[in-house]
């Protein structure tokens, strides 16, 4: 409350006193850049925001509205994978598919789950 009643008592006044009067109080704060971590030459930054942009830009192009889905999920050779969490795979599960929570994808997973595909 006492910030926004000298806010309006200095709107109030700003107007009366000369340019250079209180111009240091009006000053914008001097800006300093944030610490930057040392550098890490396991991470890669470029080459993960390449990744994500490249997996964004598929994912445009690859997207199935739901009834596509449903249609697609239905033809033979099509393999359901629900990359969702046991949660939300419990909660609703989808018939014929494969469960692999995306964080436990990796290609050796990959290849244990396809393999036992009828």
């Amino acid at each position: 409350m006492k910030s926004a009643t000298l806010a309006v008592l200095l709107a109030a006044v700003l107007p009366f006193i000369s340019p250079s009067a209180g111009s240091h109080l009006l000053a914008a704060p001097p800006t300093q850049s944030p610490p930057q971590p040392p550098p890490n030459p396991n991470i890669d930054l470029d080459a993960y925001v390449r990744s994500v942009k490249g997996v964004a830009e598929h994912r445009v192009k690859h997207r199935l509205a739901e009834d596509d889905f449903i249609k697609m999920s239905r033809e033979e050779g099509t393999i359901v994978l629900d990359a969702r969490s046991t949660d939300k795979y419990d909660l609703l599960y989808i018939r014929g598919a494969i469960h692999l929570s995306f964080p436990d994808i990796t290609i050796e997973s990959l290849k244990k789950v396809l393999v036992t595909v009828p």
